[in-house]
């Protein structure tokens, strides 16, 4: 099972009404992947199947909605990023306009900003 924060995807809720135990079942209208969010969370959980459908999603959150800061696990390792929490960056002007509207955060080991996926975000702090 893998969490994902539920504005990473254009996450739309699937049952009329909240399921016996609390929670609901979501499912994103760009890629279609799945997932059921707990009562009073910001994150889904995902299988492993739907978690692969889910990297592929091309969904690009607003600029205006995009936080300003962000709690990062489940980094790759070539990104020499220790898990925490990171103030959100601009978009460099040097990279293609595609991801002017993902989130940014300042890399100081390697000295620039780096680009961070949907999945390795847990928490957005607005």
């Amino acid at each position: 099972m893998k969490i994902v924060n539920i504005k990473s995807h254009d996450f739309k809720k699937v049952n009329l009404v909240t399921l016996k135990k609390g929670g609901d079942n979501y499912e994103c209208s760009v890629c279609g992947c799945k997932g059921y969010r707990s009562p009073f969370q910001d994150n889904l959980t995902l299988t492993e199947k739907e978690f692969k459908k889910s990297l592929k999603c091309s969904f690009q959150q607003p600029i205006s909605k995009r936080p300003k800061k962000v709690l990062i696990v489940d980094l790759k390792p070539e990104l020499n990023l220790p898990e925490g929490t990171y103030d959100v960056v601009d978009c460099p002007a040097h990279q293609d306009k595609k991801f002017k509207h993902d989130v940014w955060v300042f890399n100081d080991a390697r000295g620039e900003p780096c680009r961070i996926l949907p999945h390795e975000i847990i928490s957005k702090f607005f």
